[in-house]
């Protein structure tokens, strides 16, 4: 069981971390269109997001994406890894005494190549979009106004 302050820390931290929002200076969602109905879908998260967080952004707006150009289904045909590294030191106490520690910041990035399908396929790997949609906002209690 978490302490009270560890829950107000796992609270703060989330608070932080990019939403489900356009692409802009804290992160986000961008596309690429490749085709009719092929897309290079991104998410990129700040140093305060989850990777999972990262990966059903991603997954929300493949789902969102879809359904937007009239597509119910779509299947996932590349995907990749984007996250990003970012190395610093910080010097602590001073003169005689002082002592440097190296940290790493992860930003966490995702991206799925997807096909919008306007039928679900026998026994292929497709996701449904409007349930996927409905259950990542209801998982992360997004309105449905807020895209």
């Amino acid at each position: 069981m978490k302490t009270p302050a560890a829950l107000l820390l796992t609270l703060l931290l989330s608070a932080c971390a990019t939403g489900y929002q356009s692409k802009g200076f804290g992160g986000g969602f961008s596309e690429t269109r490749m085709d009719k109905n092929i897309w290079v879908v991104r998410f990129e998260g700040n140093r305060y997001t989850s990777d999972e967080r990262a990966t059903d952004f991603v997954l929300l707006r493949c789902a969102e994406l879809a359904l937007e150009n009239g597509y119910p289904y779509f299947a996932i045909v590349g995907s990749a890894d984007q996250s990003s590294f970012r190395a610093f030191t910080e010097v602590h106490g001073s003169g005689p005494y002082a002592w440097a520690s190296s940290n790493i910041i992860k930003s966490p990035g995702r991206a799925n190549t997807i096909i919008g399908l306007r039928e679900k396929p026998e026994n292929a790997p497709v996701y449904d979009a409007a349930f996927l949609r409905a259950e990542l906002r209801k998982k992360y209690e997004l309105d449905e106004a807020a895209k």
